[in-house]
C-alpha cells in the first residue's frame, strides 16, 4: 500500500514538470485614476513555471461600464518564461463611480506523455472609477480694508462628480476666516452659496492677493480628496491722502516783495488726519516771514484746510518754480505717522513797467513851431521785454510822420531805446500840455501787455522863446537882428581900418 501512494505521489511531480502552468506575476493599470469617458490599458506580466506553452493567449471580457474586446496573440512560451501585454479597455461617459471587474482569459496549450493538453486560467482585475468633483469659485466682494473684517459673497459649482459633506478652510498665514472654521458646505452637486467673513493679519501691505481656500470631501465611493481655490481680493490699508495747492492771496507773485500764500490741503484718502502740521521747507524761492510751520489741525477724510503763509519772495527771475511742504499728523490712536513731503508751484511774475521820457529838438516848445520829439522808453521792470511797440497820441502836438506806431523790439531789464517824431504844434497859449504815448509788448511768457504813459510838455510863446534865447518858434525876427548886427560891424570894421589905413599908405609912398 505504501508503495502505491509513494508511486502516485513520484507520478504527479513528474505530471507538474510536463504539463505547463502559465501564472500572473503583476498587474499595473494606466491612468492611475480612471474617470468616466476615458480610456486606458491594463499591463499584465505573465510566467511559464511548467513546461513548455504554445499559442498562449490572452481576451478581455468586457462588462458595462468598461468595454474591452479582442484577443491578444502571445505565441509559445518555454518553462521560465516571462513577458508582458498590454490589454486596453475604455470606461462609458456615464459610468458611475464604483469599482468593476474586467475579466481576461489566458488560454494556452502544452504537451505531454504525446499529449497534447489545453490550458486556461482568468484574471479578474478591480478597475475603480472615479468621479472626483471638479469645482469653480466665483466670488462679489467690495474692496477690503486690512483695519476691519470683510465679508465675501459667492458661489461654489461643481461640475465633476458629486462631493459628499464638503468643507471650506482658508490656508493663508495673512488672512483667516473671521467665523467658525471650516465653513461646513455639506453635499455639493451643482452649485452652492457660500458666506465667508474674513480677518486680515496685522501687517499686511495694500494690494492685490490670491487668498488659497481648501475644499476637503469624499466621492461617490468614499475616497478622500481635498482641491485649492483661490480668491482674488483688493486689499486698501485705510490712511489719509493728500493734495496741496499754493496760491498767492492777492494778486501776483513777484521777485523782491512780501506776499501771503495760501496752502490748501485736502485730504482725499479713507481715514482722518490729526494734529497735521504744514511746514514750508528750505527753498531758494521764498523766504519765510514769520513761522516756517503752521499747525492745521484734524483734517477728517474727504475734506480740505487752509493755512497761510507770510513769506518774501526772494530776488529771482521771473519762472515757475517748485515749492516743497513737509506734512506732519497723527493716527487715531496718537501715533505720529511718517512724515509727507508734497510739491505744489508758484509762477512768479517779473514786473512789466515802462518808463517815457520826451524830448525836443529845437528847445524849447514853442506854440506854431515845427519839432523834432525824441520819445526814449526804459524798461525799469525786473524782466526783459520783446516786441515793444510805441504810439503817440499827441493832442495838440500834431504828428507829421506817414505812420504813427514805430517798432522798438526787446529790451532787457534796465535797457532804453528811443524813436523820433516830427510834430508841428498848435497855435496855443503858453501852458502845460498832455503827451500821452501807448506802449505794447509782450513778457517772457508771451503774454501782451499795454501802457500808457502821460507826459507834461510845456509850451511857450516866440516871444518867451526868443527871451530865452532858444531857436524855437517864429526865427524871422531874430534873423532880421543877426543881419543888422552883421551889418553894423562890418560898416565899423571897414571905416575903422581899411579907409584909414589906405591913407597910411598914401603917406608912406610920399
Amino acid at each position: 500500500m505504501n508503495k502505491k501512494a509513494s508511486a502516485l505521489f513520484l507520478f504527479l511531480i513528474l505530471a507538474s514538470f510536463l504539463y505547463a502552468d502559465i501564472s500572473v506575476s503583476s498587474y499595473s493599470i494606466l491612468p492611475s485614476t480612471v474617470r468616466p469617458g476615458v480610456t486606458g490599458s491594463i499591463s499584465v506580466t505573465i510566467l511559464n513555471s511548467g513546461s513548455n506553452a504554445t499559442s498562449v493567449t490572452a481576451e478581455p471580457t468586457g462588462i458595462s461600464p468598461i468595454l474591452a474586446a479582442g484577443r491578444v496573440s502571445l505565441g509559445d512560451f518555454s518553462s521560465g518564461i516571462t513577458t508582458s501585454f498590454s490589454i486596453p479597455f475604455r470606461v462609458e461617459q456615464n459610468a458611475q463611480a464604483g469599482v468593476y471587474n474586467l475579466p481576461i482569459r489566458l488560454a494556452y496549450f502544452s504537451y505531454s506523455l504525446g499529449n497534447t493538453l489545453s490550458g486556461t486560467k482568468t484574471l479578474t482585475v478591480p478597475i475603480t472609477v472615479r468621479n472626483p468633483a471638479s469645482f469653480q469659485l466665483s466670488a462679489f466682494s467690495k474692496t477690503a480694508f486690512s483695519d476691519d473684517d470683510f465679508n465675501v459673497q459667492g458661489k461654489i459649482s461643481n461640475e465633476g462628480g458629486r462631493a459628499y459633506d464638503a468643507k471650506l478652510y482658508i490656508n493663508s498665514t495673512s488672512f483667516y476666516a473671521a467665523g467658525p472654521t471650516p465653513l461646513l458646505l455639506g453635499d455639493v452637486s451643482n452649485e452652492t452659496p457660500f458666506s465667508l467673513n474674513i480677518t486680515v493679519a496685522s501687517g499686511v501691505q495694500s494690494g492685490k492677493y490670491s487668498i488659497p481656500l481648501t475644499i476637503t470631501y469624499r466621492d461617490q465611493i468614499g475616497g478622500e480628496y481635498s482641491e485649492t481655490l483661490y480668491l482674488n481680493a483688493n486689499l486698501k490699508v485705510r490712511s489719509p491722502q493728500f493734495i496741496l495747492t499754493l496760491t498767492p492771496q492777492e494778486g501776483e507773485l513777484t521777485p523782491g516783495r512780501q506776499a501771503k500764500l495760501i496752502a490748501k490741503l485736502q485730504n482725499t484718502g479713507d481715514k482722518a488726519a490729526y494734529s497735521v502740521k504744514m511746514k514750508i521747507l528750505s527753498t531758494d524761492t521764498l523766504t519765510p516771514l514769520s513761522s516756517s510751520e503752521i499747525i492745521a489741525g484734524d483734517i477728517p477724510a474727504d475734506s480740505q484746510k487752509e493755512v497761510s503763509f507770510d513769506v518774501g519772495v526772494k530776488n529771482i527771475e521771473p519762472g515757475f518754480y517748485p515749492i516743497s511742504v513737509q506734512i506732519s499728523y497723527m493716527d487715531d490712536n496718537g501715533k505720529s505717522e511718517t512724515p509727507q513731503t508734497l510739491s505744489s508751484g508758484l509762477n512768479i511774475l517779473g514786473t512789466n513797467d515802462i518808463s517815457v521820457f520826451i524830448s525836443s529838438r529845437p528847445s524849447p516848445i514853442v506854440s506854431g513851431g515845427a519839432h523834432t520829439f525824441s520819445v526814449l522808453v526804459s524798461n525799469i521792470g525786473s524782466s526783459s521785454i520783446k516786441a515793444l511797440q510805441v504810439k503817440p497820441a499827441g493832442g495838440v502836438f500834431k504828428i507829421m510822420d506817414a505812420q504813427g506806431e514805430q517798432f522798438i523790439g526787446g529790451l532787457q531789464q534796465d535797457d532804453f531805446s528811443s524813436v523820433q517824431y516830427k510834430i508841428l504844434v498848435e497855435n496855443v497859449a503858453e501852458g502845460s500840455y498832455p503827451f500821452s504815448v501807448e506802449s505794447t509788448f509782450k513778457d517772457a511768457y508771451n503774454n501782451e501787455h499795454k501802457a500808457n504813459s502821460t507826459v507834461m510838455l510845456e509850451v511857450v510863446s516866440p516871444a518867451t522863446a526868443q527871451k530865452l534865447n532858444g531857436t524855437g518858434g517864429d526865427n524871422t525876427l531874430l534873423c532880421i537882428g543877426a543881419a543888422l548886427i552883421l551889418l553894423v560891424a562890418g560898416g565899423i570894421y571897414y571905416f575903422k581900418f581899411y579907409r584909414h589905413g589906405k591913407k597910411l599908405f598914401f603917406k608912406k609912398k610920399d
